[in-house]
Parts: structure tokens; C-alpha cells; sequence
């Protein structure tokens, strides 16, 4: 296989044995336009079935006969910068009359054109819109029968510098420039550093892959949750591996000293992590002292207006810290 496939191998094996903390985008606060026009439309088809007969569940067979749900094909998944505008086309199998939107208030279908299987538009950012992926939905006439489909990706993965109310400095930096797009979800690992006033090197370090779902509404809320580990720790170097490891593209361009380099180190690390694991399960309670010493594991973030604001719920020596703070594309 050669010294690639030798390395790749054992990537692909140290990967699953790293453990990961997830990122989840909460409620919808971004589709206010696209739920009014929504149910503008919902108006219009009633009506149109009561001119057609076609209203109530006995003529629901009957109605999606004549005005069937659509079928979409995408080819790829339009990734626009704020402010930025691209083509967005999609085919499939609808009506001429099928009504398309995008459920993202803060994105514009510009110049649409509906023909029998081939939707075209442009696709436009707002100048301030938020990192999102956002669907599109195709609506039949008169039935209202809908398909989506993820379509577009705005923005990159952006750092946030914080401010805590107790004085400690928290940085939220991506580990790729970009999101990682698979199906309906694009992602990407964090690395959170904790300062104390003063202080440059950071006391504490943790580690989460944020995701942006593409089957929720779009939303300026983000909710962090972060495994943490004390900086200086076998833990604390394994979640750098893993943010390197976390982009396969990257790890590809890597040369072969380079990645055995990296696997050695992972190596050496995992040993690192097993006598400290030990230490712990032999006396239970240090486990739980850092865990009230810090525990800050669980980040809400309001990124709808340019200064960030939010809370981190920490241990029970801590409690919970409000935050203000900026973020900045990682392009910029």
C-alpha cells in the first residue's frame, strides 16, 4: 500500500477512538418572511380547491393525483459569502406553476424562472448574514404538496473573542477555514481557550465540532457543547490531534513525514491519556474537583447583533458566566 496507506490506515482507526462534543443550532429566529409567504400561499390553495372541488379528505386522492408533490435533483450544494451572489439551479420532475423559496430571510431568490423540470435563480447573501444553511422548498399549486432540499451554505466557520463576567477571556477559533458539507449538515471543530486576566497562555482548552443543520430553520442562536480538558493534559494535546485530524482534505495534503510525525505523537498521547485515565479511576474524586474547579462545558451564543452576547455554565466553583464579545469570518 505504501507509506500513504500505511498512514491513512491508522488515521482512520486513531479517528474513531477520539472522542467528539457537539454543536446544535436551537430554534428558528431568521424565517419570518418565509413563514408569512408561506402561509399566504396555504390561502390561495384553499381556496383554489374549494373553485375546483377538490377540498376536504375525501377528494385528497383526487387532489394530489392532479397536483402531485414535486421531485428535485440538486447537483451541488451553492456555498455564497455575506454579501455574495451566485446561480442556483435545480431539475427535477414539477409544474411550471410550482412556487419555490428559501426558508432564510436573510438570502433572495433574484430573477426566478419555474419551466416544466428546471428551476434557475440567483441566489443572494445578505451583507451581515449569519453562518446558515438554508433549504429550498418547491410547492405545487393547489395541493401545497412540497419537497426541500438542502441548497445553500452562507458564510465560514467565524472566531469569537469573549469577555466572561468573572474576567476570564474566552476564544472560540475554528480548526478549518471552511465548513465540512455531508448531505444536509455542514460542520466544522472548534477549539475554545480559557484566559485569566493577565495571563496569555491559556489555563484551560476544549474542543467541539459545531454543526449547522440543514433540517432546521435557520436561527442567530448557537448553543456550544464542549468536552474540556486541562490545558497541559494528555486530553488537552489529544483534542489538537483531533482538530487536525478533523479535515480529511487537510490530512491529505499533508506529506508522509508529516502524517507519521502526527501518528507518532498520537501514539505517544494515547499512552499519556491511559496513565492519566488510570490516576483518575484509581482516586474518582479528582475527576470531580475539576469538574467543579472549571466544568465550563455548555456555551449559548446571540449572534444577531454585532456584539455577541451569551453565558457559559461552568462548575459548581464557577457557576454561570455571562458573555460579550465579537466574532470575525475566518476570511477576513
Amino acid at each position: 500500500m505504501g507509506r500513504w496507506g500505511s498512514s491513512a490506515g491508522r488515521f482512520v482507526a486513531a479517528a474513531l477512538v477520539v472522542a467528539s462534543a457537539g454543536v446544535i443550532v436551537k430554534a428558528a429566529t431568521l424565517s419570518d418572511r418565509y413563514q408569512a409567504e408561506l402561509q399566504r400561499l396555504r390561502r390561495e390553495w384553499q381556496a383554489a380547491q374549494q373553485a375546483e372541488g377538490l377540498a376536504g379528505s375525501a377528494q385528497r386522492k383526487a387532489l394530489y393525483a392532479k397536483y402531485p408533490t414535486p421531485e428535485l435533483t440538486l447537483g451541488k450544494v451553492v456555498q455564497l459569502a455575506p454579501g455574495g451572489s451566485a446561480p442556483l439551479t435545480v431539475t427535477g420532475t414539477f409544474s411550471p406553476q410550482t412556487t419555490f423559496l428559501v426558508q432564510n430571510d436573510q438570502l433572495t431568490l433574484d430573477a426566478p424562472s419555474v419551466a416544466s423540470g428546471r428551476f434557475s435563480a440567483t441566489v443572494t447573501a445578505a451583507p451581515d448574514a449569519l453562518p446558515t444553511f438554508a433549504r429550498l422548498y418547491a410547492y405545487t399549486p393547489v395541493s401545497g404538496a412540497w419537497r426541500d432540499l438542502p441548497a445553500v451554505l452562507v458564510g465560514t466557520p467565524p472566531t469569537f473573542t469573549l469577555t466572561a463576567s468573572n474576567g476570564w477571556t474566552v476564544s472560540l477559533v475554528p480548526q478549518a477555514p471552511a465548513f465540512r458539507v455531508d448531505g444536509t449538515n455542514a460542520s466544522v471543530t472548534y477549539k475554545a481557550e480559557f484566559r485569566k486576566p493577565g495571563e496569555t497562555a491559556p489555563f484551560e482548552t476544549a474542543t467541539g465540532t459545531m454543526t449547522l443543520d440543514g433540517d432546521r430553520p435557520p436561527t442567530a442562536q448557537w448553543s456550544f457543547s464542549l468536552a474540556s480538558a486541562e490545558s497541559g493534559s494528555a486530553m488537552a494535546e489529544m483534542q489538537e490531534i483531533q482538530a487536525q485530524m478533523s479535515d480529511p482534505q487537510a490530512f491529505m495534503k499533508m506529506s508522509d513525514a508529516q502524517r507519521d510525525a502526527l501518528m507518532a505523537r498520537l501514539e505517544k498521547v494515547s499512552e499519556r491519556l491511559g496513565k492519566e485515565t488510570e490516576a483518575m479511576l484509581n482516586d474518582p474524586s479528582i475527576m470531580q474537583r475539576k469538574q467543579d474547579a472549571f466544568g465550563c462545558q455548555h456555551i449559548a451564543l446571540d449572534l444577531s447583533a454585532p456584539t455577541v452576547s451569551g453565558s457559559i455554565s461552568c462548575g459548581k466553583d464557577v457557576g454561570r458566566l455571562e458573555l460579550t464579545g465579537t466574532r470575525l469570518a475566518a476570511n477576513k
